[in-house]
């Protein structure tokens, strides 16, 4: 259930955009001196009044949710260290990324039992002021009792509707998930641009020549045979190599010279050519 609140094809909002509005923001910063709020009289539709206390309510309702329910554990010294230190990584990103998904499923949980707590705490505060009294007398013909027992059943009845709660629940739904979202596509973006930075960093280190053993061993399956190769060829095929990958003579020295005087390390290079070399034993040789 509250899955579905992601999907906005699937939400049940009553106060559904435009179509001429998709793909345009719709949400903007409050101003600092905002214009007290309209409200619909409930006993005369053509006319409204001003509700500026309906406004302050709404906004301590907000400010108490965060308060009471969005609380987060403060983090020690030492975590806080830490995560200055931490190295910007598309892989911190991608944990960033599920940190801000669990906290948005938590804060969700929390507005349900919110927004529930408080509509049974209302219908019951108006099941109890229900004046059992004013029930009309067995067999009263007295046409203004009667209407006015319609009248008061006819409050009541509306009254449980709470559709001021019901536009409180869509507010508060439509504000949570655009902070949300708003986040979550700025880590998106960011994890996207350090990916193709880290892709263009490993394409560097890859067309670098390694110095010595231990960096051929870190490299890549294909580069590994890329430089196998270039052990293992003639002299001339060497030279058009060095001109293909733009190597440089002191580049490629050293491993070379590991090559020719490490017995060791000829023969793991010349096992991998071997490997790379095996043919398919049902095709004609």
């Amino acid at each position: 259930m509250l899955k579905s609140l992601l999907d906005e094809n699937h939400s049940k909002n009553p106060r559904q955009p435009a179509s001429r509005y998709s793909g345009r923001n719709g949400f903007k910063e409050p101003p600092s001196n905002p214009e007290p709020l309209l409200f619909a009289n409930s006993f005369n539709s053509n006319t409204a009044v001003l509700r500026v206390s309906d406004q302050a309510l709404h906004r301590h309702r907000q400010a108490m949710f965060i308060l009471t329910q969005k609380d987060r554990p403060i983090p020690s010294l030492t975590q806080m260290k830490d995560e200055l230190n931490k190295s910007e990584e598309s892989a911190n990103v991608e944990i960033r990324i599920k940190e801000v998904k669990g906290q948005h499923l938590e804060d969700l949980q929390r507005l349900y039992a919110a927004h529930a707590a408080e509509y049974h705490e209302e219908m019951m505060d108006r099941y109890r002021s229900k004046d059992e009294t004013q029930y009309p007398a067995r067999g009263e013909n007295n046409t203004t009792v009667i209407a006015s027992y319609d009248e008061l059943e006819r409050l009541y009845r509306d009254t449980r509707d709470a559709a001021c709660y019901e536009m409180y629940w869509h507010d508060d739904i439509a504000r949570m998930n655009y902070a949300y979202q708003k986040q979550l596509i700025g880590l998106r973006i960011r994890r996207q641009e350090l990916r193709h930075k880290e892709e263009e960093e490993r394409k560097r280190l890859d067309a670098m020549f390694p110095m010595n053993q231990a960096e051929w061993k870190n490299k890549t399956r294909d580069v590994q045979l890329r430089v196998a190769r270039f052990l293992t060829c003639t002299a001339s095929q060497q030279e058009k190599m060095m001109n293909e990958f733009q190597w440089a003579w002191r580049q490629v020295q050293p491993l070379r010279k590991e090559f020719n005087e490490d017995a060791g390390f000829r023969a793991e290079v010349q096992a991998i050519m071997l490997a790379n070399d095996v043919k398919d034993p049902r095709t004609k040789r």
